[in-house]
C-alpha cells in the first residue's frame, strides 16, 4: 500500500517554530516565544468518523511571563477555530474534537500567538475510515459464517477442496492492529506472530498447509492475478500490480490485500512504513524457531514463500476448513 496512492501510512510530525504574521514594513520585526509547541494525546494515524479524541497542547511560554493565546482548527473545517487565552506558562491545553464524516486525511493544529510575537504551530495528522473506505471487493463466489467468539462476520470461498477466508482473521483476543488503529481491524484484520496463529483460527478452521497451498495455487507460476482483490481505500487502488489487477474470473475469491507485516518485540507491534505485499502464515514450521509463510508482492506474478521467526514475525492469517 502506497503512501502515495491510498494513503495507508501518514507521519505523525510537530511542526517547529516559524514565522506567520503580518508586518508592517520590511523594518518590523518580532520576539519568538521559548520552548516548541507540541502536541500529546491518542489519535492514531487512522481514525474513525465520528469518533472523539482529546488533544494537549504544550512546550511554550513567554520569558516575560505575560499572555498569549491558543487556537486550534482542522484541515477539514478550517475556518472553524476554537480560541482561549491563556497565561505564560507551558501548561498543557485541552482540545476536544469530533473525527468528520469524510474520507480523506485530517491534520488538527494549534496556534500560539500574542502581539508582538512570531506564532509557533504544531500539528498532527490522521486518516479517517469510514464504512464506505473500502471498495471493490466483490465475493463472487462467496459465502458467509460466524465466528461465535466475538460474532464477526467473515466471507469464505470453496477453491482447492477446501474452504479458504475471503477476509484476514480479526480475532481480537490475539495479535496486533495496523499502526495502533482499531478501525484498521475492520479493514486488514490483525497480524498474528505464528506461535499466535497456531490457536486463533475459529472452531472447526485451521491455518493451512503449504500442501492446502498447493492445492490451491499448484506450484504458484503466474497465481497472483487470481489472488489479488481490486479493492480501493478511500477511492485509491490499494495493489498496483503491473499486468493487471486482479482477474476477471475471481478464480479463487481469495480477495487479497496488501496488509504487508509486522515485527513483535514482546509488547508492540512496528510496521514498515509502505506495503506493497500480502503475507500469509501457514502451518508448516520450518524449524524450531521459524515458521512457513506464503507472500504475494504487486510486482511478481508468482506466489512465494518464506520463513519469519515464531515470536517476532506477525503476518496474516487465513483460516480454511
Amino acid at each position: 500500500m502506497k503512501t502515495g496512492k491510498i494513503l495507508l501510512v501518514l507521519t505523525v510530525f510537530a511542526a517547529g517554530l516559524f514565522a506567520s504574521c503580518k508586518k508592517n514594513d520590511s523594518t518590523t520585526t518580532y520576539a519568538s516565544f521559548s520552548g516548541s509547541a507540541r502536541i500529546l494525546g491518542n489519535l492514531p494515524k487512522f481514525v474513525r468518523a465520528g469518533d472523539t479524541f482529546t488533544l494537549k497542547t504544550t512546550g511554550i511560554s513567554r520569558s516575560d511571563g505575560g499572555d498569549y493565546g491558543i487556537y486550534w482548527y482542522n484541515s477539514i473545517y478550517s475556518d472553524h477555530r476554537d480560541t482561549t487565552k491563556k497565561i505564560g506558562q507551558a501548561e498543557p491545553y485541552d482540545f476536544e474534537f469530533e473525527v468528520p464524516d469524510t474520507m480523506s486525511t485530517i491534520s488538527v493544529r494549534c496556534v500560539y500567538f500574542a502581539s508582538g510575537y512570531y506564532t509557533s504551530t504544531a500539528s498532527v495528522n490522521a486518516v479517517i475510515v469510514g464504512p464506505r473506505s473500502l471498495k471493490g471487493q466483490s465475493f463472487v463466489p462467496s459465502q458467509g459464517f460466524v465466528d461465535r467468539r466475538d460474532d464477526k462476520v467473515y466471507h469464505f470461498t470453496k477453491a482447492g477442496g477446501l474452504d479458504w477466508m475471503a477476509e484476514n482473521l480479526a480475532y481480537s483476543e490475539k495479535g496486533g492492529v495496523y499502526f495502533d488503529s482499531p478501525v484498521m481491524e475492520t479493514v486488514l484484520g490483525r497480524y498474528y506472530t505464528w506461535t499466535d496463529a497456531q490457536n486463533a483460527c475459529p472452531e472447526g478452521w485451521r491455518l493451512p498447509t503449504e500442501a492446502d497451498w498447493d492445492a490451491l495455487c499448484g506450484d504458484g507460476k503466474g497465481v497472483v492475478k487470481d489472488l489479488i482483490s481490486k479493492a480501493e481505500f478511500n477511492y485509491k487502488p490499494m495493489w498496483d500490480y503491473w499486468p493487471v489487477v486482479g482477474d476477471a474470473s475471481l478464480k479463487h475469491g481469495f480477495e487479497a490485500l496488501p496488509a504487508g507485516y509486522a515485527t513483535f518485540d514482546g509488547t508492540k507491534y512496528s510496521f514498515p512504513d509502505e506495503s506493497e505485499l500480502a503475507v500469509f502464515w501457514t502451518g508448516d514450521e520450518a524449524d524450531a524457531k521459524q515458521g512457513v509463510y506464503k507472500y504475494l508482492h504487486e510486482k511478481n506474478p508468482d506466489l512465494m514463500t518464506g520463513r519469519g521467526d515464531k515470536d517476532s514475525f506477525a503476518a496474516s492469517v487465513r483460516c480454511v476448513r
